[in-house]
C-alpha cells in the first residue's frame, strides 16, 4: 500500500494531559472506541467515541479531561474487532506473563532533576552496563538488587553498581535497552531488551514490583489503581549517577519492534509502517522480524518523540542507537536536531550496520559518533582462531596490519579509514554485550577449551588482559568497556561447573540466570588486573586527554614490532608517548627528545635517554616534562 510521507503528523499522540484528550493514529480503523478503567482488573469500565480529528489523516480523538488512568483502544475494522493499548503509551502496565497483557497509563510529563553531565568525546571511559546483572547478585551488597535505584546505591556494602564505575575511574555508564519489552517469549526469556514494544515508556523489568510481583499478577499497580512509574524510577537513577558525576547513555531500538505481546503497531499498521519484502511479508534486515520504516510519518514521529523523551524529561546525557543502519536518513536528521536542541552536548551514537547495510561513513558524515567495528575486528580479532594484532600468538615485524593499528591507537580512525575532527571520532571498543567477554576471548586464544576459574588466571591470559586494556585506554576518542572487562570476567553457561565441564557462554540474551550475574567477590580475586585498568584510566585523564583535545596531531612511531605514538613537548604541555610490544621477543624504539620518564609498564620497559627497549607484550606510558 503506497502513502504520501510527506505528510507529518500534525498532532501530539496518546494521552495529552494539556489538551485532556485521548489521540490514536489508525488509519484503516472504520471505528474507534476508548476503553477506561480505574485499574486493570476493574469493572465497569468506561467507553467513549472517538471521532476522526479533522486535519489530521487516520487520527481519532477522544476528548476526556479526567481520565481514569488506564486505557485500551477498541479498533474496529472491516475484517475485525482489535484491542490495543496505545503505542504513544507513555507508561504501560503488564502481567507478569508470556503474552504480556497490557495496559496503557494515562501519566503526564516528567520533569528532569538535577543537571547534566557533558561526555568528553575525546577521552570519554563509558561502561556498558545491564542493569540488572550489575547488582543482583548477592555480593553487590545492594538494598534493592537488579533495580534503578538499586545500581546507584551508595553506602559500605555496595561494591557492585556505581560504586565500582566510580572506583575504576570510568566517567560514563551506558545501559542496555530500559524500553518497555515483553520479557517472556513464549517458553523463553528476552534478558537483554532489544525487543521493544512501547518506544516512550520505561520497562518495569527493573523495578522493585517486577521481583515482587507473582507469576500472572499485575506488575507496579497496587489494590487502589495507584501506579508506579518506571519512568520516574529511570529519571532518578539518572540523577543520582549525575550526582555522583557520571554521565548517562541509553540504549535505544528503533529498528524492530517485538511480536509477542500483540504490538498495536503491527495490529494497525496500515501497510507501510514496517518494510516489506518482495512477497509483501515483513523486512528482517534487523534480523528480529519486523523492519520498522522511519520514513513513514508516524513512525518518525513516535521514534523523534521517544528521544526527545529521554533527554527532555529523564536528563539523560547521549543515546546509543541499534542497528542505526536501518533508520532513515531524515529521520536521522531530526533527530539529532530536536536532541541538540535540548541538549546540545548531546552525545549521539550509532551502530552503523544491519544483515541489509553498512554504512559508517555516511553516519559519520552527518555528525554521529560511529561505532568502529574497524578496531575491534583490528585489535581483538574476530574470533579467537581469526586473532587482532594484540591477541595474535606473535606477530612478525613485516605484517601489513601493524600500520593500521598505529593509525587506530594515534587518534581513532574513520570507519573507512582516514582522519576525522575530533568531535566525529569513533567509538573505539573491543567488545560489548554481544559475543564473548574478553576474558573469555583472551582465554580461548591461549589454549583454554572450557572455562577455568577468574581468580586463577595464567600469566598468559593476564599479561594478554593489560595489553588489551591499555591499548584501549590510550586510544583518542570515547572508548567503551563492558563491565566486568577490568577482570577478564568469565561468562559460563549456569549449571555447568568452571574448570571441570561446561562452555563459554556466547550470546546470552535469553539468560536471566546465574550465567549473566555478575559475581562480584570475583573481581576481588584480580586486584592487579583492576588496579592496572584504574591506573589506565587516571592516565588517559591526566596525561593523554590534554593531548586529545588539542588539534595537534602526534607523531606514528614504529620499529619492527613495536608500535605507538607520540605527543612531543609543546610550550604549555609535557610530550607524551604512548608504546605497545607487538612481539613476545624484546625490542627498541627511539623517541624524540631525551628525559622521558615511564609511568606505567616498568616492569616491561626499561629506558636509556630516548631509546626504549620493551621485554615481551606489554603496553608503556612514558611523558616528558614541558
Amino acid at each position: 500500500m503506497s502513502r504520501d510521507h510527506s505528510s507529518a503528523v500534525r498532532s501530539p499522540l496518546g494521552w495529552c494531559a494539556s489538551e485532556g484528550c485521548f489521540r490514536l493514529c489508525a488509519p484503516k480503523a472504520d471505528h474507534v472506541e476508548l476503553v477506561e478503567r480505574r485499574h486493570p482488573n476493574a469493572e465497569p469500565q468506561r467507553l467513549t467515541t472517538m471521532r476522526l480529528a479533522p486535519g489530521d489523516r487516520g487520527v481519532w480523538r477522544a476528548d476526556v479531561p479526567v481520565p481514569l488512568g488506564y486505557y485500551r483502544f477498541r479498533v474496529h475494522h472491516r475484517w475485525g474487532t482489535v484491542t490495543v493499548a496505545d503505542p504513544w503509551s507513555r507508561a504501560v502496565v503488564r502481567r507478569k506473563t508470556a503474552g504480556h497483557p497490557t495496559w496503557s497509563v494515562a501519566t503526564p510529563p516528567l520533569h528532569p532533576t538535577g543537571t547534566g553531565v557533558t561526555i568528553d568525546r575525546d577521552a570519554a571511559v563509558i561502561i556498558e552496563v545491564h542493569l540488572s546483572d550489575a547488582t543482583a547478585h548477592a555480593s553487590a551488597g545492594t538494598t534493592a538488587p537488579g533495580t534503578y535505584a538499586g545500581f546507584a546505591e551508595q553506602h559500605a556494602a555496595a561494591i557492585g553498581g556505581s560504586h565500582h564505575v566510580r572506583a575504576l575511574g570510568a566517567d560514563t555508564v551506558e545501559l542496555l535497552p530500559v524500553t518497555s519489552w515483553p520479557v517472556f517469549e513464549g517458553d523463553r526469556t528476552n534478558h537483554w531488551g532489544y525487543m521493544p514494544s512501547y518506544l516512550l515508556a520505561a520497562s518495569a523489568r527493573y523495578t522493585p514490583a517486577w521481583a515482587a510481583a507473582e507469576r500472572g499478577a499485575w506488575v507496579g499497580v497496587d489494590d487502589n489503581g495507584v501506579f508506579d512509574d518506571p519512568a520516574a524510577q529511570l529519571r532518578d537513577l539518572v540523577t543520582a549517577l549525575h550526582a555522583q558525576g557520571l554521565g548517562v547513555i541509553l540504549d535505544v531500538v528503533y529498528n524492530h519492534v517485538s511480536a509477542h505481546d500483540q504490538n498495536p503497531l503491527l495490529l494497525l499498521d496500515p501497510g507501510d509502517w514496517f518494510h516489506r519484502d518482495q512477497d509483501g511479508g515483513y523486512r528482517s534486515h534487523s534480523g528480529c522480524g519486523n523492519d520498522l520504516n522511519t520514513s513513514a510519518a508516524e513512525m518518525r514521529a513516535l521514534v523523534v518523540a521517544s528521544v526527545r523523551r529521554w533527554f527532555a524529561e529523564i536528563g539523560v546525557d547521549g543515546l546509543r542507537f541499534d542497528l542505526a543502519e536501518l533508520i532513515d536518513d531524515e529521520t536521522l536528521r531530526e533527530i539529532r536536531a530536536v536532541a541538540t536542541a535540548i541538549r546540545p552536548d548531546a552525545l549521539l551514537i550509532a551502530e552503523p550496520w544491519s544483515l541489509g547495510g553498512y554504512r559508517p561513513a555516511q553516519l559519520a558524515d552527518m555528525g554521529w559518533t560511529v561505532w568502529d567495528d574497524h578496531y575491534r575486528n583490528d585489535l581483538k580479532g574476530r574470533s579467537p582462531d581469526e586473532r587482532g594484532l594484540l591477541l595474535a600468538a606473535d606477530v612478525r615485524p613485516d605484517d601489513t596490519r601493524i600500520g593500521s593499528l598505529a593509525a587506530h591507537l594515534a587518534g581513532g580512525s574513520h570507519p573507512v579509514g582516514g582522519r576525522l575532527p575530533s568531535h566525529d571520532l569513533g567509538l573505539s571498543y573491543l567488545v560489548s554485550h554481544d559475543g564473548y567477554t574478553l576474558g573469555d576471548f583472551v582465554r580461548q586464544c591461549h589454549g583454554e577449551s572450557v572455562p577455568q576459574r577468574e581468580d586463577a588466571l595464567s600469566a598468559e591470559v593476564a599479561a594478554a588482559m593489560r595489553l588489551a586494556n591499555a591499548a584501549l585506554l590510550a586510544t583518542r576518542g570515547p572508548v567503551m568497556m563492558h563491565l566486568g572487562q577490568s577482570w577478564a570476567r568469565s561468562k559460563v553457561k549456569a549449571g555447568e561447573t568452571p574448570g571441570h565441564s561446561g562452555s563459554f557462554e556466547e550470546n546470552s540474551y535469553d539468560l536471566d540466570d546465574a550465567t549473566n550475574l555478575i559475581d562480584w567477590g570475583k573481581r576481588a580475586s584480580q586486584p592487579v588486573l583492576v588496579a592496572w585498568t584504574s591506573r589506565w584510566i587516571a592516565a588517559r585523564r591526566r596525561w593523554l586527554a590534554p593531548c586529545f583535545s588539542q588539534d595537534r596531531q602526534p607523531t606514528v612511531l614504529r620499529e619492527h614490532t613495536l608500535v605507538g605514538y607520540c605527543y612531543e613537548v609543546q610550550p604549555d604541555s609535557p610530550g607524551v608517548a604512548f608504546i605497545c610490544n607487538l612481539s613476545r621477543t624484546s625490542g627498541q624504539l627511539t623517541l624524540p627528545g631525551q628525559g622521558w620518564t615511564v609511568i606505567l609498564g616498568h616492569e616491561h620497559i626499561h629506558v636509556d635517554g630516548g631509546v626504549v627497549e620493551m621485554r615481551g607484550k606489554c603496553a608503556g606510558l612514558l611523558v616528558h616534562p614541558v
